[in-house]
């Protein structure tokens, strides 16, 4: 073998060995846009939902996650805990409230599915006990987020703080600018009277926060004929979480789903109750 050709195998040999203990790359850490709470209010005994979202999974999936989350135990009290939109099919999440900052949480998928990249959502619906006065408040602050991907390298995610605000009973009939007329509410969790998001007046009726396969509803009798018109918004699961009007057990070709602002409804009234 001349020298030529010596340097070329010896080159390939150099190169081969470099291949050979070069490391893998390591894999990037689950993470997302963000993840926690927005502000709620309820009123002082009442029992109120406070989702936990994620927002836009990145380098999923994320097969379980673990986070504190410290509020004012004078203002809420944590009474349950239950899987969200995108954990449906998961395990059902433990909790630990001895802290006394707070609570500690933790859901593990069930081997079938994790949070796939771009998913958006709850995954965990929190039910607090309202005890605090009508005005107290409590920040709701996520710490220690940690979301696992399957070989359980642990990433984060900016947290998404809120505040819980012990609103004032008012009733459903002010919050609907209507109080001639009766009003009830019922199912999984009650409507309730809220300063947050209005349309005009300073105040709105909200429906309880519910999950799978529950309803929140609210109603009135009224004497026709006449017009019945109102506004009314949406946040909620696209085509799966529904904002329904009925009248007279039957329900209206109109509802709406999704993301969807402040419009007004006008619906005919005929003679009757």
């Amino acid at each position: 073998m001349d020298r030529r050709a010596l340097r070329i195998a010896v080159l390939i040999v150099m190169v081969s060995s470099i291949l050979a203990v070069t490391p893998p790359p390591s894999s990037a850490l689950a993470t997302a846009e963000s993840f926690g709470v927005t502000d709620v209010q309820g009123a002082r005994g009442t029992n109120v939902m406070v989702p936990v979202s994620i927002a836009n999974v990145q380098n999923g999936p994320i097969i379980s996650m673990i986070f504190d989350l410290q509020y004012d135990k004078s203002v809420i009290n944590l009474v349950d805990v239950q899987k969200g939109d995108l954990t449906s099919s998961w395990d059902e999440p433990a909790f630990h409230t001895a802290f006394t900052w707070g609570a500690r949480f933790a859901l593990v998928y069930d081997g079938s599915k994790g949070l796939q990249n771009g998913a958006t959502g709850s995954v965990m619906l929190l039910n607090f006990s309202v005890s605090g006065e009508p005005g107290a408040t409590s920040m709701m602050s996520i710490t220690n987020i940690q979301l696992a991907g399957p070989d359980y390298q642990v990433g984060t995610a900016p947290a998404r703080n809120g505040t819980f605000i012990t609103s004032s009973p008012d009733s459903l009939g002010e919050a609907v600018d209507n109080t001639a007329l009766s009003w009830t509410t019922g199912g999984a969790a009650n409507w309730f009277a809220e300063t947050t998001t209005y349309y005009y007046g300073g105040d709105a009726a909200q429906s309880g926060v519910i999950s799978h396969n529950q309803d929140s509803w609210m109603q009135t009798t009224i004497s026709g004929p006449g017009t019945l018109s109102f506004y009314w918004k949406v946040s909620s699961e696209r085509n799966y979480d529904w904002l329904e009007f009925y009248i007279d057990g039957l329900r209206q070709p109109d509802r709406i789903s999704g993301e969807i602002d402040w419009h007004q409804r006008s619906y005919a009234l005929s003679s009757g109750s």
